[in-house]
């Protein structure tokens, strides 16, 4: 769904999607793809939620860890960027 929805412009009804299927059953995948949704709509502090949430029951994400990186950025939280990334 997240694959055909998104490019559509859809991403609220994705992430209405995502948010039903993780109160059903959280897992690191859901939050990851419900972070870049938020990262994609610039909404930088509720994808910093998602990604951490992720990379706590997965830490072995390379691309959650990158984009929860990203967030700093954007926010202009550089210090905070550089520790994450560490």
């Amino acid at each position: 769904m997240l694959q055909i929805l998104s490019p559509l412009g859809r991403i609220g009804e994705v992430v209405s999607d995502l948010t039903k299927a993780i109160q059903l059953q959280p897992s690191a995948r859901l939050y990851r793809h419900r972070g870049t949704l938020h990262f994609m709509s610039e909404d930088y502090a509720t994808a910093h939620e998602d990604f951490q949430l992720s990379l706590e029951l997965n830490r072995n994400q390379p691309i959650a860890m990158l984009y929860k990186g990203l967030t700093f950025f954007h926010r202009g939280l550089l210090k905070n960027e550089v520790e994450s990334l560490q």
